[in-house]
């Protein structure tokens, strides 16, 4: 894929997204079927709350992926967390 097209991949809107493959170039691709973008972010929060995460505890984030789970986390955690 050259520029070009990797350009129009990451100005898909996210239903457009949904029929990419793994690994193309939206950030609903990066880390894994696009079409499970969701569902997955939202089972990594859940499973994180079900062990005993709370409001005010700290997350560390890496960053090695799109921010799946991070994007319900912010405005879970207190700020600063």
């Amino acid at each position: 894929m050259d520029r070009a097209d990797d350009q129009d991949v990451r100005s898909l809107t996210r239903d457009a997204a949904k029929t990419l493959p793994p690994g193309a170039g939206h950030y609903t691709a990066y880390v894994g079927p696009p079409n499970q973008y969701d569902f997955m972010g939202a089972t990594q929060f859940r499973l994180l709350t079900t062990l005993g995460l709370r409001e005010h505890h700290a997350v560390l984030d890496f960053g090695c992926g799109s921010l799946r789970a991070g994007r319900l986390l912010i405005p879970y955690l207190l700020e600063g967390r």
